[in-house]
């Protein structure tokens, strides 16, 4: 008898210490550095002048060509040039409007959990009175990371406003 209560003591002494203790699970973090990133971004450049000599590309899946029947034409493109990943984008219209540009512009990266995470942010990049807006930014890349970017076209002219959603294809850097 002595020896069962001696037993169940312990038991419950074991049973109340276990659940007094705080339990922590630790997991890997979606959020992965982009330091790289960002510490290497600069905005604007002459990009577009070499638009034929990047190694890899891909174009936004909203593009819109210039023979369309449209009067806003919006062309988004994320490529590689050796160790820089380079973003570009533009915007026109048929004519001269108050203000023309993108806004929202994010350039992301797929995480490990599939979530995408924005790296660089960039909004209202735009021009007054005038027909077209083309602007870029260059940053490192990550060997093996999947990246993409997206953005909003639009014009603004008078009480008229015209937007168009943009995204590139997911691109393996």
């Amino acid at each position: 008898m002595k020896k069962l209560i001696k037993n169940s003591t312990c038991v419950i002494c074991l049973i109340i210490l276990v659940c007094s203790m705080g339990l922590t699970a630790f997991a890997e973090s979606d959020e992965e550095s982009i330091e790289v990133e960002t510490t290497s971004f600069s905005e604007g450049g002459d990009y577009w002048d070499n638009i034929n000599d990047f190694d890899e590309y891909v174009d936004g899946i909203y593009n819109v060509g210039e023979n369309v029947r449209t009067n806003m034409v919006g062309v988004i493109r994320l490529c590689k040039s050796g160790s820089k990943l380079v973003s570009m984008y533009s915007t026109s219209y048929t004519h001269s409007v108050d203000k023309i540009g993108l806004k929202n512009i994010k350039l992301q990266y797929k995480g490990s959990l599939g979530i995408w995470h924005d790296i660089i942010t960039l909004d209202n990049r735009y021009w007054t009175n005038e027909s077209a807006y083309q602007g870029s930014f260059s940053c490192s890349g990550v060997i093996g990371r999947v990246y993409r970017m997206k953005g909003t076209h639009y014009i603004i002219n008078g009480s008229y406003t015209e937007t168009r959603n943009n995204v590139t294809l997911d691109f393996t850097f």
